[in-house]
């Protein structure tokens, strides 16, 4: 994976976005099924008012990913930010609580869909799996249509470091894109 120090939030054709974010010092951001069922509400909010797919999420107590592809002229900081925003009003109102909810920004890699994101989605459900009470929601396995595949030998990735993923033609159009701005 390449990492850059800022990946744009842009639309790129042929890209998945995989969102990582925490809580602030790694306390709970859902701490009942309530809790999940208004994040979940605000993203579909969010996903018709901006049109953008949704393909997974998985919600643990103190962190959350999502995978999304964008459409043509939108940001991914534009739907976090409402997101998250509006998220933590909600949770500071019903805890009783003032001041941030996340820690500092989310984490975001940006990747070649064809390639990945059928392991993507596998490595979410790994780790939903692995936290033992996360839900985890494939909402876009029907598109996907094939088997997640699983890293190949000397094949490992760190989801969660801001980077690129994709062939040497992928990070090269993206690396372009990035230098137009």
């Amino acid at each position: 994976m390449k990492t850059i120090p800022r990946i744009p939030k842009i639309h790129i054709e042929g890209a998945i976005f995989y969102i990582t974010s925490r809580g602030d010092n790694n306390a709970d951001i859902f701490k009942d099924e309530a809790d999940r069922k208004v994040y979940l509400n605000l993203l579909n909010k969010y996903k018709e008012q901006y049109g953008f797919e949704l393909r997974a999420v998985c919600l643990m107590s103190n962190y959350l990913h999502l995978l999304i592809e964008l459409k043509e002229g939108l940001k991914v900081s534009d739907i976090m930010h409402d997101l998250s925003s509006n998220y933590t009003k909600y949770f500071n109102g019903k805890y009783a609580r003032k001041g941030h909810l996340f820690k500092e920004r989310y984490e975001l890699v940006l990747a070649e869909k064809e390639q990945y994101l059928a392991p993507i989605m596998e490595h979410m459900r790994q780790a939903s799996a692995r936290s033992g009470t996360a839900p985890y929601n494939d909402v876009g396995a029907n598109d996907v249509g094939a088997v997640p595949r699983t890293a190949r030998s000397g094949e490992s990735y760190n989801w969660t470091k801001p980077g690129i993923i994709g062939s040497d033609e992928f990070i090269e159009r993206v690396k372009n894109i990035i230098a137009q701005k």
